[in-house]
């Protein structure tokens, strides 16, 4: 369980801790499995002002097929970093080690950064047109192709929702 503050207030640690590297305006890739940490990771990207680049982790039980995916992507994207959880970045570090492909991408387990990292956390200069992720296909007949959305794309979005559905001001979801 996660209340809307506590959720802020992780967005931000990771936001901050992106700011402090110095990757605003560049890519981070989440790789993260479905959940709330993937959101946090996400919203973190888009308080940062960082590029995310969303990507499902390579299964281990068909590495064959998701792994060559999964380094297209990074291929592709070319992310300054790699958002995950501890977990994940411990099964996957040495996989990662034996590729050249992810040299120099640092790697961010946000679910064991501290508590007070978010302190840092100062609102980026993004507008509707600054790119807010990468979304790429599923690769199902050649490697995955990005699509690029931008931050008026999500708020475009988001009114479509609100308007669809009738969402008032006053309603909580």
């Amino acid at each position: 369980c996660l209340t809307y503050a506590g959720l802020a207030a992780k967005a931000r640690q990771v936001a901050a801790t992106l700011q402090a590297a110095g990757y605003g305006g560049e890519r981070a890739m989440l790789v993260y499995q479905p959940g709330l940490d993937y959101v946090v990771g996400f919203l973190g990207c888009l308080l940062a002002g960082v590029t995310a680049v969303p990507a499902y982790p390579p299964d281990p039980f068909r590495m064959e097929r998701t792994f060559p995916r999964f380094q297209a992507i990074v291929a592709d994207s070319q992310p300054a970093a790699i958002l995950s959880t501890a977990a994940i970045l411990d099964l996957a570090g040495d996989i990662f080690d034996e590729f050249p492909e992810f040299d120099g991408i640092t790697r961010i387990a946000a679910d064991t950064l501290p508590a007070d990292a978010g302190d840092a956390w100062r609102r980026p200069d993004v507008t509707a047109d600054t790119l807010a992720f990468l979304q790429y296909t599923s690769g199902s007949t050649a490697n995955p192709k990005g699509v690029m959305l931008t931050h008026g794309n999500l708020v475009g979005n988001l009114e479509c929702i609100r308007s669809g559905f009738g969402v008032k001001p006053s309603d909580v979801v």
